[in-house]
């Protein structure tokens, strides 16, 4: 009798064994369809991450480029106010000899007025 029995528990331990193979087998398929959909995930992030890192690059050289226009700009707003303050110089030393010509003028006149009474009163 206790050959029968040992046989039976044998073919349960087999079959238990078995049941948990079958587990182990589904467990580990289902890990692999993860860690290969995550591999994949991984290389899509990968390549989201090389295209993000080429746009910073191109962002880094375009903020460079507007850096240098931006320095080239206000060069010549340097050069153009120079310009202005020359020629306001300039426009204030003309308004100068404006005036100091009309004042000859005006003086000239003057003199013109006197000489004209003074050959009036030696011809009266």
């Amino acid at each position: 009798k206790s050959a029968p029995v040992a046989n039976h528990v044998t073919l349960v331990d087999a079959a238990t064994m078995t049941d948990a193979d079958d587990r182990t087998s589904e467990r580990l398929t289902h890990l692999r369809d993860v860690a290969e959909e995550k591999a994949s995930q991984l290389v899509l992030l990968r390549r989201e991450l090389d295209a993000a890192n080429v746009q910073s690059r191109r962002n880094d050289m375009r903020i460079l480029e507007l850096e240098d226009q931006n320095m080239e700009s206000k060069r010549r707003v340097e050069v153009a106010e120079n310009s202005v303050k020359k020629k306001e110089e300039r426009i204030s030393g003309l308004v100068d000899k404006l005036v100091r010509a009309n004042e000859q003028i005006h003086a000239l006149e003057e003199k013109v007025e006197l000489l004209e009474r003074k050959l009036e009163a030696t011809r009266k």
